[in-house]
């Protein structure tokens, strides 16, 4: 089913947790490795990563452990490609 743009916000959504969990594969960062960063326990970065319940100041040091790119940030925080 093609993407409308009514729910662009949904999809960045589930885009954003894609990349979250592929770039985490990739770079092989497991979810202890970013609950030691954040000094939470590994169950509580899960229920952030499920529920999209991280804070700006969360999100900027989750997107510099997995190396965002800049075109790809504004597409996460916006829900508009660039």
């Amino acid at each position: 089913m093609p993407r409308v743009r009514i729910n662009r916000t949904e999809y960045a959504r589930k885009d954003f947790q894609a990349w979250i969990r592929q770039t985490m594969k990739d770079k092989k960062v497991r979810m202890s490795d970013l609950a030691n960063i954040y000094k939470v326990s590994q169950p509580a970065i899960s229920y952030k990563l499920k529920n999209m319940a991280f804070t700006y100041d969360e999100l900027v040091k989750l997107f510099e452990v997995l190396g965002c790119e800049p075109e790809r940030l504004v597409y996460f925080m916006t829900g508009n490609a660039l």
